[in-house]
């Protein structure tokens, strides 16, 4: 858990990142806590390649995690 969600008593964390499946794991348990149809990112990285890759790897998790359970933000 974040230091922010710790001080201001979010049960969820704020920020995800680190390994795919440890961020998979977050974001699911995010959206089953919060029931949320809709997320939206930030990327913050300098370069704009990184920041390129990640938007891909959080698309792509995303659509796994679509795959796995239709319920959740599905494709509009």
């Amino acid at each position: 858990m974040s230091s922010f969600a710790k001080t201001f008593g979010v049960i969820h964390p704020i920020l995800f990142c680190g390994s795919k499946e440890k961020v998979k794991k977050e974001i699911e348990a995010f959206l089953e806590l919060t029931g949320v149809d809709e997320l939206i990112t930030v990327t913050i990285a300098h370069n704009r390649e990184d920041r390129i890759k990640s938007v891909r790897l959080f698309a792509e998790l995303m659509d796994e995690i679509n795959s796995e359970n239709k319920t959740v933000l599905p494709h509009k």
